[in-house]
């Protein structure tokens, strides 16, 4: 058995953090692609809505 690190809960949850946060960009970055095709939406607008997306 390794010693436990100090920081290792902390660690974990910033880990978990990182994957939910991941596959939530994910999701997002697909449905503005499918937006994207829906609506022909230029590039700038495509920017926009995933900045608008990151806000919330």
């Amino acid at each position: 058995m390794k010693p436990k690190k100090e920081k290792n809960p902390k660690l974990l949850q910033l880990l978990r953090k990182i994957v939910t946060v991941h596959m939530k960009y994910s999701i997002y970055l697909s449905v503005t692609v499918d937006y994207r095709i829906l609506f022909k939406l230029t590039m700038h607008e495509t920017v926009f809505l995933i900045n608008t997306i990151k806000k919330l």
